[in-house]
């Protein structure tokens, strides 16, 4: 085997079917060929940067850097998110996703990023910790929003007018007290620049609203089979903003989902948003937040390793 460090634009076709073909066989969903070009090629950066695993000139696992701007108090860097992590059956004992990992992380410093951070699955996740490496950050909580019970739990649909009526009411009832107090994070991506690229990528079928002051993005899609509005992100985030996005979904999706969802953790300055946390022992998916430092001359642990300091969510992961 032999392990090479490559950019997007660097890839041959071979390499795109080799990747395809891996993703597919690892994660056992669909992916075409122009959905993962429109992944890897969208970034503030212009592609990606890819940690290859080769076995006689085949693709058998990759690692991929997701280039990015990001703030961290007042000054502006580049970080990394770590995604598309792939590694084929009979490859897995450990050694090669190390390899991959180590390479990358090198390469990065060299090219003058600071830190990289992730979303592991399980199973990623308890390697990740073994191995060390990747440290903790925290996990992300969900919100959701039951809008028609009778698409979530079958057999219930006989309550969807009330689980409709209820929701509207509860979402009235709470923007007439939701604060307009901006939140602060330490750190957060760069909007500008990030925001130009990121919805260009999967299918790039994402909607951009702006309306009563508030802008935010979000995606209709069924999810483990139920229509699933994700609320993906708000830019400046205050509680109106949220509860004018999830107002603008209800009335101009509402026979177009039955689950309303936010995945991200909320800054201090932003205590409700028209949505329900759902309890941990409760959560169908855990979503686990690592990172790990490159340069620590620019930033500190107690910093990054702090959920509290990030204004993070579903605009930066890379699963929906």
């Amino acid at each position: 085997m032999k392990f090479i460090i490559k950019k997007t634009v660097d890839l041959t076709d071979k390499d795109w079917q080799d990747l395809q073909k891996c993703f597919v066989e690892v994660y056992e969903k669909d992916r075409t060929l122009v959905e993962m070009k429109n992944q890897y090629m969208n970034t503030p950066m212009g592609g990606c940067i890819h940690s290859l695993c080769y076995d006689n000139d085949t693709i058998v696992a990759a690692h991929t850097a997701f280039p990015s701007y990001y703030w961290v108090g007042e000054k502006k860097i580049k970080v990394f998110i770590t995604g598309d992590t792939m590694v084929k059956k009979g490859y897995r004992d450990g050694s090669a996703y190390i390899d991959l990992i180590l390479g990358l992380n090198k390469y990065m410093k060299q090219d003058g990023f600071v830190f990289s951070f992730g979303f592991p699955n399980e199973n990623a996740y308890y390697v990740d910790k073994k191995g060390k490496i990747a440290k903790n950050i925290g996990r992300l909580n969900i919100y959701v929003l039951p809008y028609r019970i009778g698409g979530i739990k079958k057999g219930l649909s006989v309550l969807n007018p009330l689980s409709k009526c209820l929701c509207y009411m509860w979402v009235a009832c709470g923007n007439l007290f939701s604060r307009r107090v901006l939140a602060q994070s330490l750190i957060h991506k760069d909007d500008v620049t990030y925001n130009m690229s990121r919805y260009k990528r999967m299918d790039a079928d994402y909607n951009h609203v702006c309306v009563d002051g508030s802008e935010f993005y979000y995606k209709v899609k069924e999810q483990e089979g139920i229509r699933t509005a994700f609320l993906i992100d708000v830019i400046g985030k205050t509680e109106h903003s949220f509860y004018t996005a999830v107002k603008y979904i209800i009335e101009k999706e509402k026979n177009s989902f039955d689950l309303l969802m936010y995945v991200g953790h909320l800054p201090k300055e932003v205590k409700k948003i028209g949505l329900l946390r759902v309890p941990r022992r409760f959560e169908p998916k855990h979503f686990y937040f690592t990172g790990k430092i490159i340069d620590k001359n620019q930033v500190t642990d107690d910093l990054i390793f702090d959920i509290r300091n990030w204004d993070v969510n579903l605009s930066d992961y890379d699963v929906i």
